[in-house]
């Protein structure tokens, strides 16, 4: 390794030495990321103008990139036009621009699928679902319901209004959002009871006067026999 490296050239120890480093601290950016070392922290970001924090244009990530291929595209550069560094540093320097925007694009497009995982249990206001764990009563506790959020079914602290404890797998609908974990929710059948009690009074109101308007046959027999 040592003879290799003492017999390259001037400009060839250059273009491999950008290659080798800026390759390992991106390496080492890749292996925190996957054991969660958020390395971002330290990302070091030099914000340019119209770009948007952590998706700027310069940033360890997009610099690391650039530099890996201006380095081995300027070596591949010189193996194939004789050591010309001119046009070597101009491959590296195409190479590197690819390279950069390769990477850009890929952290803009995971951080816009971030964003829309980001779950806010307000859009949960006015939806139905079932109870997962039983909602003690007159929140004196929580319990938590299955409701749909964005698309897809999640399990959702609740509280309750109700005088009964809503049991597991009792349909509800979500009324407000108490906190940005808690939802107060009600149970559906006393919608539908309550919608149902206004019908039954109205039913029990018109039957006496249907009873006042009926003239009892016996009573119309009397009267003839009478006269």
């Amino acid at each position: 390794m040592t003879e290799w490296w003492v017999a390259l050239a001037g400009d060839e120890k250059i273009f491999y030495g950008i290659a080798f480093a800026s390759s390992l601290v991106m390496f080492i950016q890749l292996v925190l990321t996957l054991i969660g070392g958020a390395f971002d922290v330290a990302d070091g970001e030099f914000e340019v103008e119209g770009t948007d924090g952590d998706l700027g244009v310069l940033s360890i990530r997009t610099i690391c990139a650039f530099f890996v291929g201006f380095g081995w595209g300027g070596i591949t550069a010189l193996n194939q036009y004789e050591g010309d560094v001119f046009i070597a540093t101009i491959a590296g320097f195409i190479t590197g621009s690819l390279f950069l925007v390769a990477v850009l694009w890929t952290m803009r497009g995971l951080h816009s699928l971030k964003e829309d995982g980001t779950v806010d249990i307000k859009n949960a206001v006015g939806a139905t679902g079932s109870v997962y764990l039983p909602i003690p009563p007159n929140r004196e506790g929580t319990g938590q319901v299955q409701v749909v959020i964005q698309g897809r079914e999640r399990e959702v602290i609740a509280l309750t209004d109700s005088d009964e404890e809503l049991e597991n797998r009792a349909r509800i609908t979500v009324l407000e959002q108490i906190d940005p974990q808690t939802v107060l929710v009600g149970p559906i059948a006393a919608k539908t009871k309550a919608a149902e009690e206004p019908a039954a009074e109205g039913s029990e109101t018109e039957a006496p006067a249907e009873t006042g308007g009926t003239t009892d046959p016996g009573e119309t027999q009397n009267e003839t026999t009478n006269t």
